[in-house]
């Protein structure tokens, strides 16, 4: 949902509410959901800057952290733009990212009712198809490098940690303004 404020300055508030766990791990446990907040300035050209904070109640774990959010176009050929909206696994950045997802192991597992991490450095790259002015898809493809994995069980205490190798990225967006 946004607002718009005096003097060109807009006030955007984004809730989300994700799952992440293995399959068969309790709904209930594996929940993410907070909000991003954000204020953007509407400069001259149509560029907008704006600055941000994003707060979620991760799998045992809250986490909080800025974000600055940029639309900037120096030209009519060029774009510096966020390449993904921001959410539960972190700031969109502006290409350079640090992931971190975290999720349920189910009671089947070596650490049951435990939880996994897994983080890295997403590289991608977005191609996107508008569908008229108030739709586009996305389609991205790339890699995470530096990706760990971390394993806790049920009371936090460390059972693993093991880097992997360089895993593939894909990934599709509807979206859709209205």
């Amino acid at each position: 949902m946004s607002w718009a404020l005096s003097d060109g300055w807009s006030l955007t508030v984004a809730p989300s509410v994700d799952w992440f766990g293995e399959k068969s791990a309790s709904n209930g446990e594996s929940r993410v959901w907070g909000a991003m907040v954000s204020g953007v300035k509407q400069c001259g050209c149509g560029n907008r800057l704006g600055v941000g904070l994003g707060v979620y109640d991760q799998i045992e774990k809250t986490s909080v952290f800025p974000v600055v959010i940029v639309d900037w176009r120096p030209n009519d050929r060029w774009r510096l733009v966020n390449p993904l909206p921001s959410g539960p696994t972190g700031a969109a950045g502006l290409e350079l990212d640090y992931r971190s997802v975290r999720f349920r192991l189910n009671d089947r597992a070596l650490a049951p009712g435990g939880v996994g991490e897994e983080s890295g450095v997403p590289l991608f790259l977005r191609v996107t198809r508008n569908l008229g002015p108030q739709m586009a898809l996305n389609l991205y493809g790339g890699a995470v490098v530096g990706g760990k994995l971390r394993l806790e069980d049920a009371s936090g205490n460390l059972i693993k940690k093991q880097s992997f190798k360089t895993a593939p990225l894909i990934g599709v967006s509807l979206v859709g303004r209205f």
